[in-house]
């Protein structure tokens, strides 16, 4: 009888465990903040005197491109799906693509966590400034560019460069797989503190 408890306490257990990590590695989805520091400022960019020192955060959330979960330690194509970056006067967010293309990052993982990110937005758009996102591991790097080009006149207005390093605080997004198994192993140990009090 005792042996019987023990086998589905550890059951139980096990279960719950295997909830806490399948998200941390298999689960296609991200979602997050990203702290973006500034480091070197052109006076009056964005319309800020002097951002050196400031940090913006970033909201972002993203899928695998191609509904594969994400690798343990590696690379992987991501589909931003919600993003907003505000920057003085200026923002960035997931629909500055062309013709409502995906706006595609590339993330880095490690230990099964977000460890960086690749990616720009706008870069095809004269008219809006741009933004990019350097690997390798967070801290990375970012640079933001002030620069617009009216399209009917070709006059552009350059108001210099910030830049800096960004930490990811992104984290994979417990999915079904890791719900079924988190609730499976309460199921069980419920079950078992029952029997354990009927008896």
């Amino acid at each position: 009888m005792l042996l019987k408890k023990n086998i589905r306490v550890l059951s139980a257990t096990l279960c719950l465990l295997a909830a806490l990590c399948v998200p941390a590695v298999a689960v296609p989805t991200v979602k997050g903040t990203l702290e973006l520091k500034v480091e070197q400022a052109t006076r009056g960019a964005f319309g800020i005197d002097d951002a050196t020192g400031q940090t913006f955060r970033a909201v972002m959330e993203a899928v695998s491109c191609d509904g594969s979960v994400f690798p343990a330690d590696g690379r992987a194509c991501v589909n931003v799906t919600n993003f907003f970056l505000q920057i003085g006067d200026t923002s960035w967010d997931e629909t500055m693509t062309p013709q409502g293309q995906p706006l595609i990052f590339q993330i880095l993982f490690g230990d099964g966590s977000v460890k960086g990110l690749a990616g720009e937005i706008t870069p095809y758009d004269p008219a809006h400034p741009d933004l990019r996102f350097f690997l390798p591991n967070s801290p990375g790097t970012w640079e933001a560019r002030d620069l617009i080009t009216d399209p009917q006149t070709g006059r552009s207005r350059d108001r210099g460069t910030i830049s800096g390093t960004y930490t990811s605080q992104l984290t994979v997004v417990p999915g079904p797989a890791g719900l079924a198994l988190f609730g499976l192993g309460l199921i069980r140990l419920l079950t078992g503190q029952r029997r354990q009090t009927a008896t």
